[in-house]
């Protein structure tokens, strides 16, 4: 599949890329990422990649990036996957069923944020058995002790996400302290898997499958949070995390079916779409 390069076009509130198609409420509100907040302004605002940034949707079909210039635009145009042909990979999902087809009518402005890695294996660890405000608060008690400070014009302070070295130095105590619960052994255990070369095998890993495995050969890590971290951090759009609503979702639409490979390439957009679907518009 051709990657697209998109227009950058400079003004004067920052950088202007194409985005035919785009909705980013839909892809800041489907569970994929949990430091970005709708503002007061229209804008979206969140913290990625240790950076700050702003960003809304002056017209349908663009994006702004408040306050970036072209040489630093690069990093935006990834993580908000605006590199790749959306037309083909919706297309591609749509023509695998009709309720596919429905799907991807309803939800095709979400895309597939391409995070950091270590950061999504941290955030999805976290998230198992917690509801969405719960986990972005305990994200963002984890950022706030232990990440980055970055100071805003406007007076206000936010955090980058600690790094694995950080996170892996922490007593238990410290973490459990946060309530994390649980959960405080997992994020240590892949802390110190993540020093110890984690993130680098799992790139150089061909097979989703293998990478999986990969993962869940770590304490505390089941397929689930492995298939997210894949879909979510490494651009592995082929990997299908089942939830609830994803599990309802197969039992209804498509019964017996275990290998998920029937969903192509972009099964990870196919469950996106299904999420939506299941989510917000059967009773």
């Amino acid at each position: 599949m051709d990657t697209i390069v998109k227009t950058v076009t400079e003004t004067a509130g920052g950088v202007l890329l194409d985005a035919p198609g785009y909705d980013l409420f839909l892809t800041f509100d489907c569970g994929q990422c949990f430091r970005f907040e709708p503002t007061e302004r229209g804008t979206f605002e969140g913290v990625a990649f240790g950076e700050y940034i702003e960003m809304s949707q002056p017209e349908k079909e663009q994006i702004l990036l408040h306050g970036v210039s072209p040489e630093n635009a690069e990093k935006w145009i990834s993580f908000l996957s605006l590199d790749k042909n959306w037309d083909h990979i919706k297309g591609d999902v749509a023509s695998r069923s009709p309720v596919l087809q429905e799907a991807s009518e309803l939800a095709g402005g979400i895309r597939i944020l391409k995070q950091d890695e270590f950061e999504a294996l941290i955030s999805f660890v976290i998230s198992q058995c917690n509801n969405i405000p719960r986990i972005k608060g305990l994200i963002s008690a984890l950022s706030r002790n232990y990440g980055k400070e970055i100071l805003l014009s406007d007076g206000r302070a936010v955090y980058a996400f600690p790094d694995a070295n950080t996170l892996a130095s922490l007593p238990l105590s410290e973490l459990r302290a946060l309530k994390l619960g649980y959960r405080a052994e997992y994020i240590l255990n892949a802390a110190n898997a993540a020093l110890d070369g984690l993130i680098d095998e799992v790139k150089s890993e061909s097979d989703t499958r293998s990478a999986i495995k990969l993962l869940t050969s770590v304490g505390g890590i089941g397929e689930k949070v492995a298939a997210c971290t894949l879909l979510f951090g490494f651009g592995r759009l082929d990997a299908f995390p089942k939830d609830v609503w994803i599990k309802r979702a197969m039992q209804r639409y498509f019964p017996g079916c275990k290998d998920t490979s029937v969903f192509g390439p972009y099964a990870g957009v196919a469950q996106q779409y299904l999420f939506y679907r299941e989510r917000y518009t059967e009773q």
